[in-house]
């Protein structure tokens, strides 16, 4: 691998309509969701979530190519628990990372990842952005990825984010996850394995795997080249 990284910064959309009882526990929300991603790919994760402003979030993710599917897990975890999050994820160097603080490190992929977070409104909840001496078919190409990825993240349910969520458990990682696991793991009461088919149908899952595959594959050539 290249001296690649990914770094995705979020905010939760919407936290300003929540009550002041609701903001006081949404860092300990978002930081749950978090841990329950960085339990199932734990390599992938090296640094705890910092949280910013009380509603923003950042997090660094190892392997850059499997960026889109860790940081969609930590998506559908918020989502299941009912909130939504905008976030920008960013494929490019870093100056330095800060064991204590998240926050407190540099570099391209953390500046560019802010940056992009700010471009983002209600209708445009996820992009990607790649090192400026990138090609422009390649940035087109990520561009186009999460475009997709951003209209089901608008489409998804509560129970068809938690039943990707249950399915991510297994992308990027040696875990091979089964949609009986799925069903067996619901809570707070397990349900069937049809009921779980039938919130992936729902939830695009196919086009889902597909996408994150095609990442992986175009951040792997990206690197190769760098």
């Amino acid at each position: 691998m290249s001296d690649l990284h990914a770094v995705a910064t979020g905010d939760i959309i919407a936290s300003s309509d929540l009550s002041a009882g609701e903001r006081r526990h949404l860092p300990e929300r978002v930081r749950t969701a978090y841990v329950a991603a960085r339990e199932a790919a734990p390599d992938a994760f090296p640094y705890d979530l910092a949280i910013v402003g009380g509603d923003g979030w950042q997090c660094y993710i190892a392997d850059p190519s499997q960026a889109l599917p860790h940081v969609l897990h930590f998506w559908t975890c918020l989502c299941a628990k009912g909130l939504r999050s905008r976030f920008a994820v960013a494929v490019d160097t870093v100056d330095f990372v800060s064991d204590e603080n998240l926050s407190e490190s540099d570099g391209a992929a953390f500046r560019q990842s802010g940056r992009a977070l700010d471009t983002l409104d209600d209708d445009c909840w996820a992009v990607c952005v790649l090192p400026k001496s990138e090609s422009i078919t390649s940035s087109l190409a990520v561009k186009s990825l999460f475009e997709l990825m951003d209209l089901l993240l608008h489409e998804w349910t509560e129970a068809q984010a938690r039943a990707v969520a249950g399915m991510l458990r297994g992308v990027g990682t040696e875990r091979s996850v089964t949609q009986q696991a799925v069903a067996d793991g619901w809570s707070p009461e397990p349900i069937t394995r049809q009921s779980v088919n039938r919130h992936l149908q729902r939830a695009n899952w196919s086009r889902v795997e597909r996408t994150a595959s095609t990442f992986r594959q175009l951040i792997d050539v990206i690197a190769d080249d760098t």
